[in-house]
């Protein structure tokens, strides 16, 4: 366990190493879907970890897309049980509203756990 935890900070410390100081939440994935708002702007890089022994259904949403609820299926993703995952966006990756231009940013997170589970993921982003 205290191996999995060195790891999934290690991964944050990679997946955050550009100036931005990182946010931070914690969320509680529970058999009913739930979405949780990433506050702040812009957000480019999201690192998930999954702090329990079962694994967690997720869908993660830019300011473009239409959000939904995780589900157990595509085209929700999973994150294992003590699993580590990043989302960067990239620098060029980009989203036009009635003419303008800006760099797409991320806005919110949708979590499921399978069955009657509830397991804890933490969220850093920035």
């Amino acid at each position: 366990m205290l191996r999995k935890i060195v790891l999934a900070f290690a991964l944050l410390a990679l997946a955050l190493s550009v100036s931005a100081e990182p946010r931070f939440a914690s969320i509680s994935a529970t058999s009913t879907a739930a979405s949780t708002t990433l506050a702040g702007t812009p957000i480019r890089s999201v690192t998930l970890y999954n702090a329990g022994s079962k694994d967690v259904w997720f869908r993660l949403f830019t300011d473009a897309d239409t959000t939904g609820d995780a589900t157990t299926a595509a085209p929700s993703s999973i994150l294992p049980a003590g699993g580590t995952l990043t989302y960067p966006l990239k620098e060029n990756d980009t989203e036009t509203f009635v003419g303008t231009t800006k760099a797409r940013t991320y806005r919110s997170i949708s979590t499921k756990c399978g069955g009657s589970d509830t397991t804890t993921v933490y969220v850093w982003f920035k």
